[in-house]
């Protein structure tokens, strides 16, 4: 099962850089554009939900349940941890306003990812970005497999 996470996160990582390309020195670009949410079938949403509130109410057990056992997470500060104890102690402590939106998401068998970005109000724009890589075991709930996140600068 490993591997499969291994595949998981690298292809989460590819798809991170793609969506948040760097600027080029020197160029002239147009000011970037708030992506357009989209909503999510109820059994992804519920992931998002879910994460939302337990970084509100600072719950770095509930947050640490969302999570398969060799979860990876590479957060906005440059910290990679793996396995869901490890998740709950780079949580551990964190917390307050966080609303997530998809951007786009994909599905199949086992697998499936969220690609997003995250505010600090409902109506706020987006101080970042993520990307989840999700898996689930038969009809069994959708768990965090990977999670990539990048503040925006």
């Amino acid at each position: 099962m490993r591997a499969t996470y291994r595949h998981l996160f690298a292809g989460c990582a590819l798809a991170l850089a793609t969506f948040n390309a760097g600027t080029v020195v020197g160029a002239q670009q147009a000011p970037p554009k708030q992506a357009v949410a989209i909503e999510l079938p109820n059994e992804l949403a519920r992931v998002l939900r879910d994460y939302e509130k337990a970084w509100r109410a600072s719950d770095a057990d509930a947050l640490a349940r969302l999570f398969a056992d060799e979860a990876t997470v590479l957060t906005n500060t440059g910290n990679v941890v793996v396995g869901r104890s490890a998740v709950r102690d780079i949580y551990a402590g964190s917390g307050g306003a966080l609303f997530l939106r998809a951007y786009t998401y994909a599905a199949s068998g086992e697998a499936a990812h969220i690609i997003g970005g995250y505010a600090l109000s409902a109506n706020g724009p987006d101080v970042g970005t993520y990307v989840l890589a999700l898996v689930r075991r038969g009809n069994g709930p959708w768990l965090i497999a990977a999670d990539l996140d990048r503040a925006k600068r």
